[in-house]
């Protein structure tokens, strides 16, 4: 049985956490996983719908018309997909990066994005398996991986 591995880089924003992560994953073969970028999603879903990351009824109540999926183009940069359409571009504002940070902190949204970013973490890349994430929200709610 192959081992898998997950490397988590953690740290506060503008830390190079990003930068370092995506480095090490195409160092390794890894698939690089973006968990910033999924909250974003979430932030600009909500926002979309007029619903305040701080409106703890209100995420409740939209979660689950969510539906967030991570693809890879041939280079292995990761697309965010919200319900089904490329919101990649649209969600590296600085309006929505504020908003992402209040929204991860929502225990719904944190739940509901968990199982996710574990099966994107288990999609091979290049034959291996392993993965590399940045967070600003700690490792112990990215267990590590296993078959």
């Amino acid at each position: 049985m192959e081992k898998k591995i997950s490397i988590a880089i953690d740290g506060p924003a503008g830390a190079g956490k990003s930068t370092i992560a995506r480095r090490l994953a195409q160092e390794m073969g890894y698939r690089y996983v973006d968990t910033g970028a999924i909250y974003r999603t979430v932030a600009y879903f909500m926002d979309l719908w007029g619903v305040s990351p701080k409106d703890t009824d209100g995420v409740n109540r939209y979660i689950d018309e969510l539906t967030v999926n991570i693809e890879y183009d041939d280079e292995g940069a990761q697309h965010m997909i919200m319900n089904g359409m490329d919101v990649t571009a649209d969600i590296r504002t600085p309006e929505i990066s504020q908003k992402a940070s209040l929204i991860a902190a929502q225990p719904v949204v944190r739940e509901a994005l968990l199982d996710m970013q574990r099966e994107a973490a288990r999609q091979p890349r290049c034959g291996l398996t392993g993965a590399v994430r940045s967070s600003r929200r700690g490792t112990r709610r990215w267990t590590t991986i296993r078959s």
